[in-house]
């Protein structure tokens, strides 16, 4: 039987979506959208498909080195893939399904897993600003020249610097963060050191500086790749580009929706349209179509890769999602 807030949660994401079909057909000119669809080449949409299946296998490459090489390859693989399928099709994080896949197929349990994801995640974040930092560069720009590149090297040298510095200062930052957080109000200095403890045990479980800029390095080597997927997806449309226009608005979908963070029809192409208005990129019926478009291609791929990953470990679609429930239920009971 499903909880309280489980109904709640499914009922927001029900609600959500009515609203932005609803927002979207109001908004969009729908025969423009169907006629970009329709131009699409498809074939090199599959040729873009081979970077975005690259990108998902250095997902877990990346992921496994964080958890120290414990658990085997393919079940590190075949648990994300399970996982992202999930998230398509139900509001559940892939956070959560990811770290709860893992602790039920292998030996790593929730207290290995847990921190290690905060820094899976925290990287993700860190990456993601520095594409929007690079998006904003382009947008004002509107050319890639030398100066472009060069301030947007900098930014990335400047944001790698400060991580690797976070990491050896990793205990006296939290501390200050957790004075910080217990200002706030229903904040207790409890909840603050449970909020940043994860953070901390996972940048501890590093280890090094050496392995710390492997996890970087290999975050950045998968954001390439499915940088590569976002750019020759825009190069697939029935609609020509300048080469930094693509390299724009495939920089812009990284920020917003990754495929390392995927989400359900509807919410993923209202976040992708939404967020390239508010820059003013893009026409919105070819920004439509193409969000249509790269989310069936990850779609397909996920499905065809979680149905192989739920065969290859055992585990129950109906299990999992229970148990992640239920994770995210004790969470917020002890949050609160």
């Amino acid at each position: 039987m499903k909880s309280g807030s489980s109904i709640r949660r499914f009922g927001i994401t029900i609600g959500v979506i009515i609203l932005v079909v609803i927002l979207l057909v109001f908004s969009l000119d729908l025969d423009k959208v169907w006629e970009d669809l329709t131009g699409i080449d498809w074939w090199e949409m599959l040729f873009a498909s081979v970077f975005l299946l690259i990108g998902y296998v250095l997902v877990s490459v990346g992921w496994r080195y964080i958890l120290a090489n414990r658990p085997n390859y393919l079940t590190t693989f075949h648990t994300d893939c399970t996982s992202f399928m999930t998230t398509i099709l139900s509001p559940i994080p892939a956070v959560v399904l990811r770290v709860v896949s893992i602790s039920r197929t292998t030996p790593v349990d929730y207290i290995q897993a847990v921190p290690g994801m905060a820094v899976d995640r925290v990287i993700d974040l860190v990456i993601r600003i520095i594409l929007l930092a690079g998006v904003i560069l382009l947008a004002t720009s509107r050319s890639l020249s030398s100066l472009t590149i060069v301030m947007f090297v900098a930014i990335t040298v400047l944001f790698l610097g400060f991580i690797i510095w976070t990491a050896r200062h990793a205990e006296k930052i939290t501390a200050w963060l957790s004075k910080l957080l217990v200002r706030l109000p229903m904040v207790s200095e409890e909840q603050a050191e449970k909020a940043l403890s994860g953070l901390v045990g996972g940048i501890s479980s590093l280890g090094s500086t050496r392995r710390l800029l492997m996890v970087l390095s290999l975050k950045f080597i998968m954001f390439a790749f499915f940088l590569i997927f976002q750019y020759l997806g825009w190069g697939a449309m029935d609609v020509r580009f300048s080469q930094a226009e693509m390299v724009t608005l495939a920089m812009a979908v990284l920020v917003v929706a990754p495929p390392s963070a995927p989400s359900m029809p509807v919410v993923y192409q209202g976040v992708v349209i939404g967020f390239l208005a508010l820059l003013g990129i893009g026409d919105a019926e070819t920004v439509a179509a193409y969000a249509i478009a790269v989310w069936l291609v990850q779609f397909i791929c996920l499905l065809g890769l979680g149905i192989w990953g739920l065969r290859r470990t055992d585990l129950k679609l109906k299990e999992l999602v229970g148990e992640a429930r239920g994770l995210l239920a004790r969470n917020k009971s002890e949050a609160g």
